[in-house]
């Protein structure tokens, strides 16, 4: 992104690291509002950003679930039917726009 290299070449000296691998990665949402309309940031970025924070919200729910399914079947003693909550599998998690994918397959 063309707008990071701005970004990066304002940084003072101390901040600016010589190492690629030790500079930090720009997200749309790092940049201002000026920064992300201008015609050196891509729009596709913001939305490939609002994916990706879409996807790490549904993966952080996920796992919260997970870890109170396990920690419950530790309190039952490993009963896996005394959890009384369904175990999530991946195969359970899928989006608005795959059910309706599915409801049309079905009809």
């Amino acid at each position: 992104m063309p707008i990071s290299l701005q970004v990066i070449a304002t940084l003072p000296p101390t901040k600016a690291q010589v190492n690629a691998e030790e500079l930090p990665l720009y997200f749309p949402s790092m940049l201002t509002s000026g920064q992300r309309k201008s015609e050196l940031c891509r729009p596709e970025l913001a939305e490939m950003e609002i994916k990706l924070r879409d996807d790490q919200k549904v993966k952080a729910a996920a796992s919260t679930y997970r870890n109170a399914w396990k920690a419950k079947l530790a309190l039952v003693g490993g009963n896996k039917n005394c959890v009384k909550w369904e175990e999530l599998q991946d195969e359970h998690i899928v989006c608005m726009e795959d059910l309706q994918d599915i409801e049309k397959k079905n009809i």
